[in-house]
Formats: C-alpha cells, sequence, structure tokens
C-alpha cells in the first residue's frame, strides 16, 4: 500500500461499487430445466448467473436465471452464525453436450419427484456443489489514482485480486478495474459486521483508466 501513498486519497461520498466473485453454494436438487442451491446469499431475481455444477467427477457450465430465492435457516461458520438462502434457477444455454452430462447424472441419483421449474425435478442422492458467479455490493470510502477503501458486508481473501467495478456518477458506465485486496479490517455497527478493504489497483483498460484519472481531476478542483 506504500505506492498508493505517493497519490493524494479523497473521502468521497455515495460512490456505490461491486467486486465479482464466485461463491460456493450446494446444490440441493437438479433436473434439465434448471438448479436449486443453497448459500449464504439472497439472489437477484430475474438475473442470469454463470454456474459451474461440480457433480461427482463431472463438471459443467452452465447460464441460469434466478427465478426464486428466499431465506430458509442458519449456518454455522467460524463460530457465528450467518443467513442461508436457497435459490432456483432456470438454464438459459444447456447445450446437447452437457444435456447428456446432467441426463446421465440425474439418472444415476434420482429419486422423489419435487417441485418444478421446468420439467421433472429430482431430489439428489449425492452432494453436489457449483461455483456461482456472484457480486458483493460496497461502498467507496476513500480513492486516489492507485487504489481505494470500500466498505463491504463480506470478507475478502487477502492478496487476492478481484473483477471490481465503481460508479462516481449515478446513470454513467462503471469504471472497471482489477484490484488486489491488499488489507482488510473487521468493524462492528451494532449487530452488523462490516469489513474495511484497502484495495491496490491492478489493471483496468485505458478508456477505465481515462475516466478515473478524469474523476480524480474533477474531486482535486472541488
Amino acid at each position: 500500500m506504500e505506492d498508493q501513498r505517493r497519490f493524494p486519497r479523497f473521502t468521497v461520498g455515495g460512490v456505490q461499487g461491486k467486486v465479482s466473485f464466485a461463491a460456493h453454494v450446494d446444490v440441493v436438487n437438479l433436473s434439465l430445466g434448471g438448479v436449486a442451491v443453497k448459500g449464504d446469499r439472497r439472489l437477484e431475481l430475474g438475473r442470469e448467473y454463470t454456474l459451474r455444477l461440480e457433480l461427482e467427477s463431472r463438471y459443467v457450465d452452465v447460464k441460469g436465471v434466478a427465478v426464486w430465492s428466499k431465506l430458509t435457516g442458519l449456518q454455522n461458520a467460524d463460530s457465528t452464525s450467518v443467513p442461508e438462502y436457497s435459490a432456483g434457477f432456470k438454464f438459459t444455454n444447456v447445450l446437447s453436450e452437457r444435456v447428456q452430462d446432467l441426463i446421465q447424472f440425474i439418472e444415476e441419483n434420482k429419486g422423489d419427484e419435487e417441485e418444478r421449474i421446468t420439467g421433472v425435478r429430482f431430489q439428489i442422492q449425492t452432494h453436489g456443489k457449483a461455483l456461482l458467479d456472484t457480486e458483493e455490493a460496497c461502498e467507496v470510502k476513500l480513492i486516489s489514482r492507485s487504489g481505494m477503501l470500500i466498505q463491504s458486508g463480506r470478507r475478502f481473501d487477502l492478496e487476492r485480486a478481484y473483477p471490481m467495478q465503481i460508479a462516481p456518477e449515478p446513470g454513467q458506465h462503471p469504471i472497471r478495474l482489477t484490484g488486489r485486496v491488499a488489507s482488510q479490517l473487521e468493524t462492528s455497527h451494532g449487530r452488523l459486521t462490516r469489513y474495511d478493504l484497502g484495495v491496490e489497483f491492478v489493471d483496468m483498460s485505458d478508456t477505465d483508466r481515462q475516466r478515473l484519472d478524469q474523476y480524480i481531476d474533477s474531486l482535486s478542483q472541488a
């Protein structure tokens, strides 16, 4: 983070951002039309997500639209209780070779019929997991030409680089970048736990760099 001190840092308010990452979820049931999963976050209805289904020795990449999402209980994580959500996806791009993998897996593990999204849904008899490409909203607190301080409701991995975006002005295209989590501090606000993340900018396009510089220039002139 020392390099960041070479550039003036500016306090900002109302600047929203997003961090993209792959979240692990449990596969609850599966059909040719969709999949139900359990995880630690509520999903946005109507939004398309990318999932990598890990079904025994098979890996199947699919896209699906979230058609329902609800709070179903609590789960223990690091000696604390966190919400557990269930969600259902309708597949949008299952190709022929992926269909064959799904058919074989369903035939080997199907049990009782359950609720439908499209087609018949079967309860999986073996443990399945998936990687879900998702985003975590954050708030930008400080920013410079080389990095920023953001606040998030989720813990991230130190030294790991994540795809990120920030929106200095509502309605404008976000500035997209790759940022490395250089520091992380847990803070408590009553019952709410938040994380202050020091982020170093490690990659962005020339266009996004120009837009970031213009935004920093506007802050320095304010």
